[in-house]
């Protein structure tokens, strides 16, 4: 991406995302642009034994500010009992 006002070439922060499992549950934390081209945090959870499931998307300022709560959110599944998989 070009920025405009000095017209030098900055990297583009990459979409991020993890994946936590339960006994009985799975939990997933996203960091991506929407459609306007904001960066959001997108938590999505589900039952392993139903067809239980949500979804929230919360609107942050900056990738920076989604790093944060990524990663608050992180701690907090791994706190309650979560382990984060690993892409096979």
């Amino acid at each position: 991406m070009i920025d405009p006002t000095d017209a030098v070439t900055r990297p583009i922060p990459q979409p991020v995302r993890l994946d936590f499992a339960s006994e009985n549950r799975t939990y997933s934390i996203a960091l991506d642009r929407d459609l306007f081209d904001h960066w959001s945090v997108i938590r999505s959870w589900a039952g392993k034994d139903n067809n239980l499931r949500g979804r929230r998307i919360t609107h942050v300022d900056s990738f920076e500010a989604g790093w944060d709560m990524l990663h608050a959110i992180a701690r907090r599944r791994e706190k309650n009992g979560y382990q984060l998989s690993v892409p096979a």
